[in-house]
């Protein structure tokens, strides 16, 4: 179509920028194109034809912007607070004392609230609050913790009264390890899974395959319990669920399957590319997870569940069960509760595995976003049991990439309450405010959701894969319900002026003051152009 062609994409988007040169075709000059990628699949290339200093300028800003390093250069915390934010509300959404008091974790309980690790001192990468058996002492705690990889100890997620206080509980891998390589038995620990069980059969599900958790063993890197702990009645299983780099990978494979869709062509490539690559075996074997600690949960008996450190494949499963065992985690106000709990509290690593600020390495991997895709697996399944719709999974799916917002930056509480909660917003008060996320037909139930979990009962996310594909919607009516509400919460702040953005020190904080410029002149149109050719880059490049 004629005119310019624009594209809005938000620098925490981006993942790949790449300068190239091509001969062009005829005229003996030189081409110098950019390449750039983006994290929801999108991919372009730009033709600076021969202006080299052009191309050079567009990749150092494109660098400069997209890959700014500690959160104090990110967007939402340049753009600040306006003067009457609302945000604050939404940092305070979760309220730890709270939720574990509606969970009836009072002097009636086996359970107690504990501030053992108030300023962090416990474990850096959990929250303030937690909760522990009635019985474990401070002392015991600390060395449960000195057991566990990075402190990482055994506490509780979610329990129900009605239940019999029947618990979920959540921790790392321990250390116990083979021979010289490991730190041997901890008798505080195997007194704090004894505590749990209540002299009941405890089932600790380790979530990895069995084969990597040996290997963890064997080299000291750390471990899994015996079935043969004293005086405990448990069952050791293994969730089979495989590490940040399937995810990855299966990410990029069912990329590549969208990507090779042609409309109009009846290849019979499409299902054959989807199986290979593997992403719904995944969030399939994540459902059936679910549903096993739920059926142990349903015979009031506890459940201990962790991975390697604990904060992947560990947060997912428990959010999962939550929101299947509570109806609570079914409202919109509930579902950010347990994702502000479970993932952002507990040290789910949004800036490494979303790439945060900086270039993704080999420690990103799309977890989040495995994890809402589980989630609309069981929302299709009971659209009526959830207060929101799919519009809001998408906009999450968004949102954890854009830097709009500062609830999914750093890796932990810790490092989220000092770097980021004075100076950006928090997205809750816009989900919760926008009607447009509302499902008109809710029927809250209370009870459990049991999910069908075989191959078939399981949809591709055709809006979530197709979103920017021509099988999809063409119209911008899809992407402006996620993009205009940011558009206004923004506004409202004053945002500085691109010399402020390139000139300010690391690690200085963000001001008020300063506005963009109302007077900038216009791009030149023909200084660069969509470069048509190479449309079909290897978004799935290394």
């Amino acid at each position: 179509r004629p005119g310019p062609i624009f594209f809005d994409v938000p620098f925490g988007l981006v993942a790949f920028v790449e300068p190239r040169t091509r001969a062009a075709a005829g005229t003996g000059m030189v081409d110098h194109i950019v390449d750039v990628r983006t994290k929801d699949f999108r991919q372009f290339s730009l033709n600076f034809r021969s202006d080299e200093e052009a191309q050079k300028t567009f990749v150092s800003l494109m660098d400069t912007f997209a890959f700014p390093g500690g959160p104090s250069k990110l967007f939402c915390c340049k753009a600040g607070k306006g003067p009457e934010d609302d945000s604050d509300r939404g940092w305070q959404l979760y309220d730890p004392h709270q939720e574990y008091l509606r969970l009836g974790c009072n002097e009636k309980s086996p359970w107690e609230i504990s501030a053992l690790n108030m300023s962090y001192r416990l474990c850096a990468t959990y929250p303030q609050v937690l909760v522990f058996p009635r019985d474990m002492s401070e002392k015991e705690l600390t060395e449960c913790a000195r057991f566990r990889k990075k402190n990482r100890l055994i506490t509780m997620s979610w329990c129900s009264p009605e239940l019999n206080y029947a618990s979920l509980w959540r921790c790392s891998q321990g250390t116990e390890g083979f021979g010289p390589f490991g730190k041997g038995r901890c008798p505080e620990d195997e007194k704090m899974l004894k505590s749990i069980s209540r002299s009941q059969h405890l089932l600790v599900l380790d979530l990895r395959p069995y084969t990597t958790a040996l290997a963890c063993k064997a080299f000291g890197k750390g471990g899994m319990e015996s079935a043969n702990t004293q005086d405990v009645s448990m069952d050791v299983k293994f969730g089979n669920m495989h590490n940040i780099h399937h995810v990855r990978n299966g990410w990029r494979d069912m990329g590549a399957a969208v990507g090779a869709v042609r409309l109009g062509s009846a290849s019979a490539e499409w299902w054959g590319s989807v199986a290979s690559s593997h992403w719904y075996d995944y969030v399939g074997v994540v459902l059936q997870n679910v549903l096993l600690i739920m059926d142990h949960l349903s015979k009031r008996q506890n459940v201990v569940i962790h991975c390697s450190d604990g904060w992947d494949r560990t947060a997912q499963a428990s959010s999962l069960v939550m929101i299947c065992m509570d109806a609570e985690y079914r409202s919109i106000r509930g579902f950010c509760k347990v994702i502000q709990k479970e993932f952002c509290s507990f040290g789910h690593q949004f800036k490494t595995r979303a790439a945060v600020g900086h270039k993704a390495t080999d420690e990103a991997s799309p977890i989040f976003v495995q994890w809402l895709d589980c989630v609309y697996q069981i929302l299709r399944q009971f659209p009526d049991c959830f207060e929101f719709g799919e519009d809001l999974l998408l906009r999450l799916t968004h949102e954890v990439y854009s830097n709009r917002y500062g609830t999914f930056l750093e890796d932990c509480e810790a490092l989220r309450t000092a770097h980021v909660q004075p100076y950006a917003r928090s997205l809750w008060p816009v989900l919760l405010t926008d009607g447009r996320y509302r499902n008109p037909g809710y029927n809250p139930r209370v009870g459990q959701l049991r999910p069908r979990v075989h191959a078939p009962a399981l949809v591709v996310w055709e809006r979530y894969w197709f979103r920017y594909h021509e099988h999809g919607n063409p119209e911008p009516t899809e992407a402006a319900p996620m993009l205009a509400p940011v558009v206004e919460q923004v506004s409202a702040a004053p945002i500085r002026s691109m010399t402020d953005f390139l000139n300010d020190e690391e690690d200085s904080p963000p001001e008020a003051n300063g506005s963009p410029s109302r007077n900038a002149k216009p791009a030149r149109q023909n200084r660069f152009a969509v470069d048509k050719e190479d449309k079909d880059l290897d978004l799935f490049k290394d």
